[in-house]
């Protein structure tokens, strides 16, 4: 059996989350329900048609996010405010140096003697 994973909308709180197991466990050849409320994702194992999943968690008010939308906008997020940070801290950097370290040698044993 293949364990299948989808991305629902709106699992709010633990009575969404029973209610969707409970569901799904109804469905013929479905087992071993999991469903995770801060990823909004839902994972089984069995041999269940896709369009009898759906049509369980339609009667129940829920529906399927889009598989090939869903993970490359989340990825393209991701990868933007990554590289905005690595560019923030890089051009952060060069004021954190000092300018000239000779300058500052000079001046630290003056104030020593």
């Amino acid at each position: 059996m293949s364990r299948v994973k989808l991305t629902l909308n709106n699992i709010r709180c633990a009575g969404c989350v029973s209610k969707i197991e409970k569901a799904l466990r109804e469905v013929k050849g479905v087992s071993n329900v999991s469903v995770n409320i801060a990823t909004n994702a839902v994972s089984f194992q069995g041999k269940a048609k896709t369009a009898q999943v759906k049509d369980a968690l339609s009667k129940i008010g829920y529906s399927i996010k889009s598989q090939a939308s869903n993970e490359p906008t989340r990825f393209n997020a991701y990868y933007w405010k990554a590289a905005a940070a690595f560019l923030i801290s890089v051009l952060s950097m060069q004021f954190t140096l000092p300018v000239d370290l000779n300058e500052f040698n000079t001046q630290a044993q003056l104030n020593f003697f």
